[in-house]
């Protein structure tokens, strides 16, 4: 079966784990809208996200005020997953509405196309559902009419796709002997000879390169000791695997660079990813000089900022959760007022050093952003959990009884929306203006159940769950878009105390996992008396023995 294909636009993951829970027919019915909506959206195009939601649901969510646009390439694609995700629970049969279903393997003959190809199409609008054929297997096919459909809006691609033959082993050899004659020539780099033989192959020369460059990389007798310009592929590999803790030396051989390039390439891609955030912020008027240096030395130098950030309710456990928010006492003003100082200025001094960035941004600087935005985060926790016993609240008013009795799936559901909302309430909270963030979010809470798609059914009998049984995944794991690449990934962080105890203390103190502020590698170089490098390398080293902890733990 193919792999579950994932949402590039958030909004829309959202919705499709809301409609998970819906009645079958009610997720039948707005599967068959996106349907309709996907041959209506022009991919250079740019639609309203609450157009969108209305479009598939019927409802009109409420959602801030400044507009949030959604590129019609990418909501194409993201439509076609939704469809695709939902289908998979609805057991839809060969003759559903009178449709025939084509299988994947048997689109891919018709068209002569490869698989790999056929999995292009499905992301620029080749909609696919998964259909139960008379066997009783579940597959993934195209009915009959949406591949007429597609086809007819994409003549000119197919036809050049069918016209493509794989460079077979045999042809690949003769390449590799011919490159091998014409390197001797002087002054004949890849490019050219990759040029030379793309006219005597009859093939594109992009596919020549190709073929030259997988050569060299895996061969243990590369021909051409420069490599050409890292792509834009090679850079974001670079970086994720700098991050999984592959060594620079690894690096620099695999890509056939130096330490300095590879090391440019890693910074390019970070300063790619920073600059792609939109940071926004609200300092309170009421703090001091929040518009100068005085701000960063009062505010992010109080207690309630610098410490007890791990401190979070039992949260992989839902009826645990419940249970603690129920008994969890509200801070007082001043904490909750310097958290949301914190965590505004925080943002602020990330946005002004990300504008200031130069092309090529020193790794000290870039370091100190994001470890800004790590303690961000860990600041954004700390409010979430302000904000969720308000939350909770709401939900157990319009439920006329507490969560824990509702059936599992609509306890994850409405426990995942009250995450949404208090999160987002945290982003517009202004303490300057008397504003409470239990409040706040209580306000938003009660409009985004009113507004749901998913509405808690009322009246219906209580269910009994046993302790543990209903869990809950990370819901701190995504509060801010960075989390994706800055944060420890969360089934990472138990596997910590599993570490060498200088290995422990080094990832504790850089990610903030003891509850202080995240440090920088100058910060915690200084701590530890170790030169940045050695710490640096070391620090890779700590990430490779977790990720291995990791794959050795037992699947349950």
């Amino acid at each position: 079966m193919p792999r579950v294909a994932r949402f590039q636009i958030a909004a829309l993951g959202e919705l499709f784990r809301q409609l998970m829970y819906a009645p079958p027919v009610a997720r039948r019915r707005q599967m068959e809208a996106a349907e309709q909506l996907v041959a209506q959206i022009n991919p250079q195009q740019v639609y309203p996200e609450e157009f969108i939601i209305f479009r598939i649901t019927g409802y009109r969510p409420d959602l801030p005020d400044e507009p949030v646009g959604l590129v019609g390439e990418a909501l194409v694609a993201d439509l076609v997953t939704l469809i695709q995700r939902l289908s998979q629970g609805l057991d839809l049969s060969s003759q559903h509405d009178d449709r025939s279903p084509v299988t994947l393997d048997d689109m891919a003959r018709r068209l002569n196309i490869s698989a790999k190809t056929l999995q292009r199409y499905r992301k620029q609008g080749l909609v696919c559902h998964y259909v139960v054929f008379g066997d009783g297997t579940q597959r993934l096919a195209c009915f009959e009419d949406s591949l007429q459909r597609f086809a007819r809006g994409h003549r000119g691609k197919i036809a050049r796709a069918s016209e493509f033959s794989r460079v077979g082993e045999t042809v690949v050899r003769s390449i590799i002997h011919d490159a091998r004659d014409l390197r001797r020539t002087p002054g004949m780099s890849l490019n050219a000879v990759a040029k030379q033989l793309a006219r005597k192959y009859g093939r594109a020369h992009e596919t020549l390169r190709s073929i030259l460059h997988r050569h060299d990389r895996r061969g243990d007798e590369p021909m051409f000791a420069e490599m050409g310009p890292l792509t834009d592929r090679d850079v974001r590999l670079i970086h994720r695997a700098a991050q999984r803790g592959v060594s620079w030396g690894v690096l620099c051989r695999r890509f056939s660079k130096t330490r300095p390039t590879i090391d440019r390439a890693v910074n390019r891609r970070r300063r790619e990813l920073l600059g792609a955030l939109d940071l926004k912020f609200i300092l309170p008027t009421s703090m001091p000089s929040a518009d100068g240096d005085d701000a960063e030395s009062v505010i992010l130098s109080s207690p309630a900022v610098t410490s007890g950030l791990a401190d979070l309710p039992p949260h992989h456990d839902a009826l645990a959760l419940i249970e603690a928010v129920r008994q969890a006492e509200t801070p007082p003003k001043n904490i909750e007022q310097a958290l949301v100082g914190g965590y505004n200025l925080l943002k602020r001094r990330a946005r002004v050093a990300i504008e200031a960035l130069s092309e090529y941004p020193a790794s000290n600087v870039l370091d100190q952003i994001e470890t800004d935005l790590r303690w961000a985060t860990l600041l954004k926790r700390r409010l979430v959990v302000i904000g969720l016993p308000a939350a909770v609240g709401c939900i157990e008013q319009a439920l006329h009884r507490s969560l824990e009795h509702q059936p599992s799936e609509e306890i994850l559901t409405l426990l995942r929306l009250a995450f949404a909302v208090i999160g987002g309430a945290v982003e517009t909270i202004d303490p300057s203006r008397g504003r409470r963030l239990g409040r706040r979010c209580g306000y938003a809470m009660n409009r985004a159940l009113a507004a749901s798609v998913h509405r808690p059914a009322v009246g219906r009998a209580a269910t009994r769950h046993q302790p543990g049984s209903v869990i809950l995944a990370d819901p701190f794991g995504s509060l801010n878009p960075w989390q994706r690449w800055l944060a420890l990934r969360s089934d990472l962080q138990p596997l910590v105390v599993r570490l060498d105890p200088p290995l422990q203390r080094m990832i504790t103190l850089r990610y903030g996992l003891s509850g202080f502020q995240p440090l920088t590698l100058a910060e915690l170089a200084g701590q530890l008396r170790l030169n940045r490098n050695a710490l640096a390398r070391t620090m890779r080293t700590a990430h490779r023995q977790l990720r291995s902890l990791a794959a050795n733990i037992p699947e349950r």
